[in-house]
């Protein structure tokens, strides 16, 4: 499916904006711990990777550079369903790479890696 990526790294000088769009594949293989008429609790895992095109803004340089990003990521928790209502928790961990952008009048915006870790918690109701 499609990703889009947000990231802005600040300077003291200027700050530098990402928005990386692309396309994502990944895997999620989940493991039944008990699975009832209409109770649900396992364990699930996540993996992706993808490739787009990244758009990059400088702030005091009038131009808009332009190069390829890649994103891989991965998630480990757990997931409680029952009825509609459905939770989970897990580790996230997710890498987002921006090549180095095009060169606009010897100007060009240099390779860039930005990466997040963390627990995530998420509910929600299903129809």
């Amino acid at each position: 499916g499609p990703f889009v990526n947000l990231a802005t790294a600040e300077h003291p000088v200027s700050d530098v904006s990402y928005q990386a769009f692309g396309v994502r594949v990944g895997v999620q293989p989940e493991l039944d711990f008990v699975n009832s008429n209409d109770t649900r609790f396992s364990g699930y895992t996540d993996l992706s990777a993808g490739l787009g095109t990244s758009s990059i803004v400088v702030d005091g340089v009038g131009n808009t550079f332009s190069s390829w990003a890649s994103t891989v990521g991965a998630e480990l928790g757990l997931r409680f369903t029952s009825g509609q209502f459905t939770a989970s928790i897990g580790y996230v961990h997710r890498l987002m790479s921006v090549d180095e952008s095009d060169t606009i009048g010897n100007v060009f915006v240099k390779q860039a890696d930005f990466g997040f870790s963390g627990f995530q918690f998420s509910a929600g109701i299903r129809w």
